[in-house]
């Protein structure tokens, strides 16, 4: 999707490895764990098979979005970036981590 492709260029290659190893639906994953690190409340969007949805109002948090992504091109080791890649692989981590205990539980 369009969504995904323009933020996997931000997202370094080592943070990508959980999306890797999350199965189907990696579109949908990646675009939930990208909105889970920017911090956007979960009420303001909804989340469909191939699209996202934002209420009324709500497409600014888009465009601070991709302007904090355009500015770590030019600073990759700033601490912003190094927050938001440390949620995206701990959204991802916790995800592994349910589907692992669900394993076990059935």
């Amino acid at each position: 999707s369009t969504f995904v492709s323009t933020f996997l260029e931000f997202i370094p290659d080592e943070a990508l490895r959980f999306l890797k190893r999350a199965g189907k639906n990696r579109d949908k994953l990646f675009t939930a764990a990208i909105l889970w690190a920017f911090q956007i409340v979960k009420t303001s969007y909804r989340l469909g098979n191939t699209k996202v949805f934002f209420k009324f109002g709500q497409l600014g948090f888009i465009s601070n979005m991709l302007y904090s992504g355009k500015r770590w091109m030019n600073q990759p080791r700033s601490y912003e970036r190094q927050v938001v890649v440390k949620r995206f692989n701990s959204y991802f981590i916790r995800l592994l981590w349910r589907r692992a205990i669900m394993k076990v539980i059935a």
